[in-house]
């Protein structure tokens, strides 16, 4: 760990899905607590994760990145996304930021938007060896201010300005990456543009692809880390939440999401989220 202040997480924090903070968290870890860290999406902020020592490959969305040091990804909310740590036992080094969508709009300007990193299509941009030294020392400057000292909030707004500046303008001369596997990726792509479709099934997408059930299955399975089916009710779940922050009623939701049943599409809200559906702008 750097540091010792609160806005470093401990170890006990590291199945923690949510920001204590309204603006942005720092972290640092350095070995792998956790044998296996579950397939997961943040609800309402933006994930920063800088790769620095270890044997990972990270899955985002439909993307596999087997990672070197300097590897920086870029998560936008309710993206699917997870590492598959392929030695316990090495040391796994880390840094990543949460950021909140609404502050980082606070900081940009008319001329500068600090979040088109993530409008991008790449997830996945390659520091130089002296760009990871300095967005260390940001990070790590960052992670050290402490809320009751002089001028934490124009520091923490000037640190969070500069890493988002550089990482954008580092985006801007990645070339973007092929997919390791096209075809998983227009499967995903095919199951997003139609998420709202009732009928829409292994067997439908399947036929689509002019695959098998049974190798649709496979596939979809290894490249994502869940099942096809727990894929559609997690993108369905994650829609329905945001339509329902935006004032639209329960009932209406389930039509734009494709359930046809009230009481399944309940349960499975309240599962995800801990919440009922009509209460979920209360929190």
């Amino acid at each position: 760990m750097i540091g010792t202040n609160r806005n470093i997480n401990e170890e006990r924090d590291l199945t923690r899905w949510n920001m204590r903070r309204k603006d942005v968290e720092a972290f640092y870890y350095e070995h792998c607590y956790i044998s296996k860290t579950p397939v997961h999406y943040h609800i309402d902020f933006y994930e920063i994760y800088l790769f620095l020592e270890g044997d990972v490959t990270y899955h985002v969305h439909s993307e596999n990145y087997k990672l070197s040091y300097g590897d920086m990804l870029l998560i936008s909310p309710g993206t699917i996304h997870w590492p598959e740590i392929h030695s316990a036992q090495d040391n796994y080094k880390r840094m990543f930021l949460w950021i909140n969508p609404v502050y980082l709009e606070k900081i940009s300007s008319g001329k500068t938007n600090l979040a088109d990193c993530f409008s991008e299509s790449q997830t996945k941009i390659s520091l130089s060896g002296p760009e990871v030294l300095r967005h260390k020392e940001l990070l790590i400057s960052l992670s050290r201010l402490d809320d009751d000292s002089y001028g934490h909030d124009l520091l923490r707004k000037a640190y969070l300005t500069e890493i988002m500046v550089n990482i954008n303008l580092a985006g801007k001369k990645t070339i973007g990456l092929k997919s390791e596997n096209t075809r998983l990726k227009s499967i995903v792509n095919y199951i997003d543009e139609n998420i709202s479709d009732r009928t829409l099934c292994l067997e439908g997408i399947a036929d689509e692809f002019f695959l098998s059930k049974s190798t649709l299955s496979r596939t979809f399975s290894k490249g994502m880390g869940i099942n096809l089916h727990q894929y559609i009710t997690k993108r369905r779940l994650n829609l329905a939440r945001e339509k329902l922050l935006e004032g639209i009623t329960p009932s209406k939701v389930i039509e734009l999401i494709g359930y046809g049943d009230y009481s399944a599409f309940y349960r499975a809200f309240v599962k995800e989220f801990g919440v009922i559906p009509s209460k979920i702008r209360d929190i």
